[in-house]
């Protein structure tokens, strides 16, 4: 079976969605006021990052321009940046070969200067190039040259983007727990900064391979946090990305509606965003899909699209891999003349670009770069040592060490004092929250218990009236004899008014405290509620994973009030035809997604934002320690993503 390929990682730091015409324009009259040359390039270089993946004619123009001041001027790092912007370019027109003549150029010139930021990255962007090409060993050789160099002056952005990177070369090669590891340590990296575009596509590679690693849960988990931050940010990109490894999770469970769904949202978007490679990835997984199914005609002609797409951007990998693809399906045809000359460009190229050796000397690269990085820390270690024997000489003084003791006498007294009150302090704090935890805790439970008490009463006591009444009603009835047909229509209906004001008191109780709920777990109370939802007016979804085991009854209470919270305001305000919920649990948090296709609503908009039933919600996840994101504007719908982690079950 065919497993998923990444389409690209963070291709150049640079990329941006959206031009920013305000800045565009402060930056034009910035430039035609420049008075200095050198401040006019590096008013240019900023300038034409502005375009970069919107206008690539205008960044080509505009990096001539920077390298004919700066070859007026003499000034390598004017030349380097215009050379970097260059190397961008040929990158996304896919010509490789121009792309790394330019970083070369780039390398050579910043190599005597001191933009160790530049530097790092033109070794990232030439990786990427090589691995684009199917090069894994000059891949590897330069991503772990970029990570020495991001390592050294701490730029934590670059050490996320390479570490990443170096998990799609291991990927490619096939090493997948090596993969894993570099995918996780990019996720660490990128979860302590802001750049959500960034931890989007991490997510999405770690998705990738979790699924080759067989983890199927893992992999979907994975991939929704990533698809939701995809749309939130509007990331066409990326969200092409997370549509490919999507449709190769449902092909695990031969979900093969959902597969072609989901690859063809991703065609869709590659086109749109003109992403060769992304295309390829694509039609590749089309055609094993459609060979799946015995579609052999469908199968040949993905298949064949991918291959020309490979030849286009000259991809040993992807030529082979296609070449593979367009074998089979030949062979499948009866055509097996025309299947093995394909069969043998698929040898031909796979040669190329895999092997033993190879893999032997990525492993080598890796070693190289763990040795060379802790003899840094071995001569950062050296300086130090050296550098307090120096303190301690000077402490041998006698004035400076009484005036050292004085000052550390005074300094110990300060600090344990104020330590003293801010443990005082913190104590305090901590009581008080102990003391809101409880009354949250008294409030909610008591709510419960007055639910139980009046769906028990309504049940016990007004149902047990109602039956009653009908019983003693159909009996009646039974005993007079009616002559008059008004009579008779009268006292049938009066009898239909009994059974379903019985129904409505059966459904008021239940709804307030469903057994369903108490006796098999959230999951099938949540499918028990939106199975009473008219379908005609609002068709509801329902996905769930990881919820085989019981909940906390805590928990299971929490989450039920809020999901019936939640779809109460979509009836009530939305306006929509469709609902989407999906409850996902793994070994340390449960995640609830709420998607509707409404009218949606403006959430700076605090009167309406901050209503009793978004209130309710708010205040029963803070009693889980859990959280709620609400995002949604007007006409666009409405996602509430929740979280509730495992380990604050009450």
């Amino acid at each position: 079976m065919l497993k998923k390929l990444l389409l690209l990682l963070l291709i150049i730091p640079l990329r941006l969605l959206a031009q920013d015409k305000h800045t565009v324009d402060s930056l034009t009259q910035l430039i035609n006021k420049a008075k200095d040359d050198t401040t006019k390039v590096w008013l240019l270089n900023t300038l034409s990052k502005e375009y970069v993946d919107i206008d690539n004619k205008k960044v080509s123009a505009l990096a001539k321009q920077i390298l004919a001041l700066s070859d007026q001027l003499n000034f390598d790092d004017g030349r380097a940046n215009a050379y970097n912007l260059m190397g961008i370019v040929a990158d996304i027109d896919s010509d490789f070969p121009k792309a790394i003549e330019y970083y070369d150029r780039a390398a050579k010139l910043v190599a005597s200067t001191n933009d160790n930021k530049l530097k790092a990255s033109l070794e990232n962007n030439m990786g990427l190039i090589y691995w684009k090409a199917g090069d894994f060993h000059q891949a590897l050789t330069r991503y772990f040259k970029g990570l020495a160099m991001a390592d050294k002056y701490n730029l934590k952005r670059m050490q996320g983007n390479i570490l990443s990177n170096i998990g799609l070369v291991y990927y490619d090669l096939q090493q997948f727990k090596k993969s894993e590891e570099y995918q996780a340590k990019a996720l660490n990296i990128r979860r302590q900064m802001t750049n959500k575009f960034s931890l989007a596509t991490t997510l999405s590679n770690m998705a990738m391979v979790k699924s080759m690693l067989g983890q199927s849960d893992s992999a979907l988990y994975y991939d929704r946090r990533a698809v939701a931050i995809e749309k939130e940010l509007k990331d066409d990109y990326s969200l092409a990305i997370s549509y490919v490894n999507m449709g190769g999770n449902f092909e695990d469970t031969k979900q093969y509606d959902s597969c072609f769904y989901y690859l063809n949202n991703a065609v869709k978007l590659n086109t749109k965003i003109g992403s060769k490679l992304g295309l390829i990835h694509c039609y590749t997984e089309l055609s094993h899909i459609a060979d799946m199914q015995k579609k052999y005609d469908q199968s040949l002609s993905y298949a064949q699209l991918a291959l020309k797409l490979a030849k286009e951007i000259k991809s040993d990998e992807r030529i082979a891999k296609a070449s593979e693809f367009v074998a089979v399906a030949y062979a499948n045809k009866g055509d097996y003349k025309t299947a093995y000359q394909h069969m043998r460009e698929y040898a031909t190229f796979r040669g190329k670009i895999f092997d033993l050796e190879k893999a032997k000397k990525a492993n080598e690269l890796e070693v190289k770069y763990q040795v060379e990085k802790k003899d840094l820390l071995l001569k950062k270690n050296e300086a130090d040592l050296q550098n307090e024997k120096l303190k301690v000489n000077q402490r041998n003084l006698g004035i400076v060490i009484l005036l050292i003791l004085l000052f550390t006498i005074s300094s110990i007294y300060y600090l344990l004092n104020n330590r003293y009150k801010l443990k005082q302090a913190a104590q305090l704090q901590a009581e008080i929250i102990h003391q809101q935890d409880l009354a949250t805790k008294g409030i909610i439970e008591a709510e419960e218990r007055e639910r139980k008490r009046i769906a028990a009463d309504l049940h016990d006591g007004v149902g047990q009236l109602f039956s009653t009444v009908r019983l003693n009603l159909g009996s009646l009835l039974e005993r007079v004899a009616i002559t008059k047909p008004e009579d008779a229509a009268l006292a049938e209906k009066t009898v239909a008014m009994v059974d379903e004001s019985c129904k409505e008191v059966r459904s008021i109780a239940h709804q307030m405290m469903p057994n369903i709920l108490l006796k098999t777990g959230l999951a099938s109370a949540v499918k028990d509620f939106i199975s009473k939802i008219d379908a005609e007016k609002l068709k509801v979804t329902l996905e769930t994973s990881g919820l085989n085991e019981r909940l906390s009854n805590n928990i299971e209470i929490v989450l039920y009030r809020v999901i019936q919270e939640c779809v109460n305001n979509v009836i009530k305000h939305a306006q929509a035809n469709r609902l989407d919920i999906q409850l996902d649990r793994n070994e340390t948090e449960i995640s609830v997604t709420v998607e509707d296709n409404g009218k949606g609503f403006d959430t700076s908009d605090r009167e309406k934002f901050e209503g009793i039933g978004l209130k309710n919600i708010l205040t029963r996840l803070a009693y889980l320690k859990g959280s709620a994101d609400f995002s949604s504007s007007p006409g666009r719908g409405t996602l509430v993503a929740i979280y509730v982690p495992l380990t604050s079950a009450i």
